[in-house]
Formats: structure tokens, sequence, C-alpha cells
């Protein structure tokens, strides 16, 4: 998605009125859910659902939503929230109710977001986060607050973080431990540990939930060869 070039064209919402949302959903069934939900809020009208990041941004210049709700299914979904949030409309991101939703309900929030809810959440519950959005307040709704997310998982160690970016990287153990001068058995068990800390049940779901969580720095030096 070349969203820069999409987004420079999209110009800011007419008003401050929040009777227009726009659903980005990538799972038709759950976009229409939201709809339901938003179009029986007094005040608030669907203005248009939209399934892929590609078409966003047409769809924003066709029907010039106030709010933009994004869900965790849309492809890119925390780059599409920045690129929305850049054109001074409000952004709420939908997340699934579970420990890797609360994780990344903090990304959502330093990518731009307004307000964050999940898939569990209500009418009332909804209502509540538009509300604080049309207040310019932020949201969190109680099943994804930011508190339970750093109570229910615990911090990684400084090396565990070292070793979850060379994970990121693809080396094994064996290179892992060659890089860092401690012994594979030490790897296998910050592995182990990192796995535990992410809700993760193997390798690939570490780097997965690592990725999603925004664990992964950038600028990782490449492995020697």
């Amino acid at each position: 998605m070349t969203g820069g070039q999409r987004n420079a064209a999209v110009s800011a919402p007419r008003g401050r009125t929040l009777d227009r949302v726009l659903i980005a959903c990538a799972v038709p069934l759950l976009a229409e859910g939201m709809a339901r939900v938003i179009d029986h809020l007094p005040g608030v009208a669907v203005a248009g659902i939209c399934g892929a990041a590609t078409d966003l941004f047409a769809e924003i210049r066709r029907s010039d939503p106030a709010v933009v709700v994004v869900d965790d299914t849309l492809d890119s979904a925390f780059h599409t929230v920045r690129l929305v949030a850049g054109t001074g409309r409000s952004v709420v991101v939908v997340l699934p109710p579970t420990r890797l939703g609360r994780l990344r309900a903090r990304t959502a929030m330093r990518a731009g977001a307004s307000a964050v809810v999940s898939w569990a959440s209500g009418r009332v519950v909804v209502a509540d986060a538009l509300r604080h959005v049309g207040a310019d307040d932020r949201f969190v709704a109680p099943e994804l607050r930011l508190q339970a997310a750093v109570d229910d998982t615990p911090a990684m160690s400084p090396r565990e973080s070292e070793v979850l970016q060379l994970v990121c990287r693809g080396l094994d153990n064996r290179e892992i431990a060659r890089r860092l001068f401690v012994s594979s058995e030490t790897v296998k068990t910050h592995v182990r540990n990192i796995a535990k800390k992410l809700g993760a049940r193997d390798r690939i779901q570490v780097v997965v939930n690592a990725l999603q969580s925004d664990l992964v720095h950038e600028g990782i030096p490449s492995p020697r060869t």
C-alpha cells in the first residue's frame, strides 16, 4: 500500500461532529456487527464499510467521515491508523479481547488512535468511546486496559530483549549463543521464557507476537556470515 501518496490527497474532515463513522474491517461478519452497533447509537450513522486498506482513502474522500473505525483484521492496521490520524480524523481501533490485544492496545494508542475497543465491547462501551473521542479525550475499553497489559505481561530483561531481536532476525539458538558468548542451553532458556511472556506456543508465534506487540527494534545488525 502506498499510504503516503494516497493519504496526501485526503483533506481534513468538515466540522467536528461525530455523526459519520467509516468502518474498515477485512471480515464482513465483524464489519456488519460493528455497523449494527453503531447505527443503534443516537446521533451516529455508518458512512460506509471498507474491506481493504488499499481502498480506504478513496472511501474517506467519498464519505468524509469524522471517525474511522479500524479493525485489527485490516492489513497493516497500525500503519493505516497513523495515516488516517494524520488527516485529522479520529480513529477507533478494534482489537481481540485477549492478552495480546491488551499489548496491541498500547501500540494502537502510540500509532495515533483516539480510542481502543474490543470485539467483545457492547453498545454502551462503543458509545462511551465515541463520547470520549468527541470530547478530544482518549479511551480504552475496560477489557483492554493498558494497566492490565502491564500487569499481565512480565517485562523482558535486557538479555531477553536482546535474544528476542536475534530470534526475529532468524538466528537459531546456536547462532545466538555464538553472538552473545553464552551456551546454547542458556539461549534455549531465554527463548522459553520469552515465549511464556508473549503467550506463544512456538518460535514462529514468538516472532509474530513480538512484531504485533511492537517489540522488534529497527536497525538490528545483520548476523555475521
